[in-house]
C-alpha cells in the first residue's frame, strides 16, 4: 500500500504558518499607524524592527525550505519570489524616515497581506500537492 508524506503536518509548515499569523498582526499595526497619523520616524523604526527582525528571516526560511521543492521555472514559485523581492524593495523605502510615507506603508502592508494570503491559499497547498504526488509515485 502506498503511503504519501503529508507535508502539511511537517514542522516547517507549522512554523511558517505561525510566522504568517504574527505578520498579519504587523499588517494590522501598520494600518493602525496610518489611521492614527503616527510619526514617520516611529513607523520607520517599527518596520525596520519587524522586517529585519522577523519578516526577512521568515522570507529566507521559505526561500530555503520551500522554493527548492518546486522547479525554478514554476509559475507559482516565480510569483512567490517576485512578491518577496517587492517586499524587500518596499521595506527599503519604509525604513528611511526621509522616504517613508503613509502611502508607502500602506503599499507595504497590502503587499505583505497579499503575500501571506497567496502563500496560505496557493503556495502551501500547491507544494503539499506536488510533494505528496511525488512521494506517491516513489512508493
Amino acid at each position: 500500500m502506498k503511503q504519501a508524506c503529508h507535508i502539511k503536518h511537517d514542522n516547517t509548515f507549522f512554523i511558517l504558518r505561525r510566522h504568517h499569523y504574527n505578520a498579519i498582526w504587523v499588517v494590522g499595526e501598520l494600518r493602525r499607524f496610518i489611521r492614527s497619523a503616527v510619526k514617520k520616524e516611529e513607523m520607520a523604526a517599527y518596520i525596520k524592527q519587524e522586517f529585519f527582525g522577523h519578516l526577512e528571516p521568515h522570507l529566507k526560511d521559505e526561500e530555503m525550505a520551500l522554493f527548492p521543492l518546486l522547479p525554478p521555472d514554476d509559475a507559482v514559485r516565480l510569483e512567490a519570489e517576485e512578491q518577496h523581492r517587492a517586499l524587500h524593495r518596499l521595506a527599503d523605502n519604509c525604513i528611511s524616515p526621509a522616504k517613508v510615507s503613509p502611502s508607502i506603508v500602506e503599499a507595504f502592508a497590502d503587499l505583505l497581506e497579499e503575500n501571506i494570503r497567496f502563500e496560505e491559499r496557493i503556495l502551501f497547498p500547491y507544494i503539499e500537492k506536488m510533494v505528496n504526488k511525488e512521494n506517491a509515485n516513489l512508493n
